[in-house]
């Protein structure tokens, strides 16, 4: 299972699979509880260049505290949790992005 969300992960970030992103792969894919979606998400925002698979992991965790802190999340499950972190991260992105101008 954890294999195939790596190279789920890879696939959507466009990574060949360094030895060392393959590391962080396998970080990564474990933080997301190996969920296609939210692995999927977390891949196309380091294809669009939202950030690097370097800072995903640090960037997700921030944006993941902000979620948790919100009643609205108070007894939604893991899966819910993982998947819409890392939209609301990728949209948040998108939206800093748009609101200075700048390219994905």
């Amino acid at each position: 299972m954890e294999e195939d969300a790596v190279s789920l992960f890879l696939k959507a970030a466009f990574l060949g699979g360094s030895s060392d992103e393959l590391a962080q792969a396998k970080q990564i894919v474990t933080e997301l509880c190996c969920l296609p979606l939210a692995v999927d998400q977390a891949g196309a925002s380091i294809a669009s260049h939202i950030c690097t698979i370097d800072r995903y992991l640090q960037m997700y965790s921030r944006n993941r505290q902000n979620l948790l802190a919100d009643p609205f999340f108070k007894g939604a499950s893991d899966y819910g949790r993982a998947v819409y972190a890392t939209w609301d991260l990728s949209s948040r992105a998108i939206e800093a992005m748009a609101n200075t101008g700048t390219n994905v």
